[in-house]
């Protein structure tokens, strides 16, 4: 079995293996464009994604075309990262390994006591496995600390990013402009947390009815959330709210696996 708290599990060299083939492959196609971070993403069950890079030359400047080019705004927003590794002995690889264990052990584990717990030993073993790759790639590519930074990136938990920052890297302006611009975004996410429009409630409402049809079915749910998505005003919503609903509804294609007591649990920060 998988093994979180096992840091020289089979596990963690797989992961080790994933990020070094991610991150080679990036490399080799994007090192003439001045990369300075390099990050691993997960997604809401903390379940790796994908790994990418940005480079100092996607950044916009005043004269070049935006649609093509990061904004100096956008230069810690891993989300709008243009460069992401495709490879076949990469992360999806090896997630598709993990996530079986992920769903099981996250269903079983009803207290919250225990999910907490389990996802501080999924944060540890991934920023354990990067802080090994890092070392290596920084011998390995004549790097130095202080100008490629290392990160996880969790779009609803901008505290995944802080904490991986600050346990992974060297002080460097890179770590302070990027450390920066979080914190600045969680300020900014928590004045905006009220001002939810009159389509996100109405969506909020709609989801939190789906919850009390009893008996409770996930898959049941899970279908209503997808048809959600297919609603014209759906892309209005505010993108926590999409991703919120985007999970759900993953559910019935056996990718994710929420309980009504996770889902409830990310309605609340919506309403608080």
């Amino acid at each position: 079995m998988f093994d979180l708290n096992l840091s020289q599990s089979e596990y963690l060299s797989d992961l080790k293996t994933a990020l070094l083939n991610e991150f080679d492959a990036l490399y080799n196609k994007h090192q003439d464009q001045g990369i300075y971070a390099f990050a691993l993403v997960l997604d809401g069950l903390l379940v790796a994604q994908y790994t990418t890079v940005s480079t100092r030359k996607s950044l916009l400047s005043e004269a070049e075309n935006k649609f093509q080019y990061l904004s100096e705004d956008d230069q810690w927003n891993v989300d709008k990262w243009q460069y992401r590794a495709q490879t076949q002995q990469g992360v999806a690889l090896f997630s598709r390994k993990m996530s079986e264990y992920f769903q099981k052990t996250r269903l079983n584990s009803t207290q919250l006591s225990a999910k907490e717990r389990f996802n501080d030993n999924a944060l540890n073993f991934y920023i354990h496995g990067m802080q090994e790759v890092k070392d290596y790639i920084l011998d390995q590519y004549n790097l130095r600390a202080d100008k490629i930074t290392f990160l996880i990136h969790l779009s609803s938990n901008p505290h995944i990013a802080l904490s991986s920052l600050e346990r992974l890297n060297p002080p460097s302006s890179n770590l302070f402009e990027a450390i920066a611009h979080l914190k600045s975004s969680l300020i900014a996410k928590g004045r905006s947390k009220t001002r939810l429009s009159q389509i996100d409630k109405d969506l909020l409402i709609d989801l939190g009815q789906l919850l009390e049809i009893e008996p409770y079915d996930d898959l049941q749910v899970a279908q209503q959330a997808y048809l959600l998505t297919l609603e014209p005003y759906f892309l209005e919503t505010s993108p926590s709210i999409q991703r919120l609903i985007n999970d759900i509804a993953a559910m019935d294609a056996g990718i994710l696996v929420m309980t009504k007591h996770d889902i409830l649990q990310r309605m609340k920060q919506f309403n608080s």
